[in-house]
């Protein structure tokens, strides 16, 4: 994209106007929300990894286990259980307590 100005003695100046990009696109405060609760985020997805990795390498061969018997129960029990190990480790701030 171009700007084009004309000046006072009948010169043309043009310039380019670039844009600055932006890595992680601010979705309604989402970036800030993302930095806030960024051990939250860590927890689940490590917890949710290793839920399925139990679920495989261990798993419930009977299949009565209610947590451990569908890859999708535990990795969303472990996701679950780790957000919330996580978030033990966030610091507290005056306003939040």
């Amino acid at each position: 994209m171009f700007n084009t100005v004309i000046n006072k003695d009948n010169e043309l100046n043009v310039t380019l106007v670039t844009k600055k990009l932006k890595l992680i696109p601010d979705f309604y405060g989402m970036k800030k929300w993302i930095r806030r609760n960024i051990f939250l985020l860590t927890g689940a997805i490590v917890g949710g990894i290793g839920g399925f990795m139990y679920w495989k390498l261990v798993g419930c061969n009977s299949g009565t286990c209610a947590i451990t018997s569908s890859p999708r129960n535990s990795t969303l029990y472990f996701g679950v259980m780790g957000a919330l190990l996580f978030s033990m480790f966030k610091k507290q701030t005056k306003d939040a307590v």
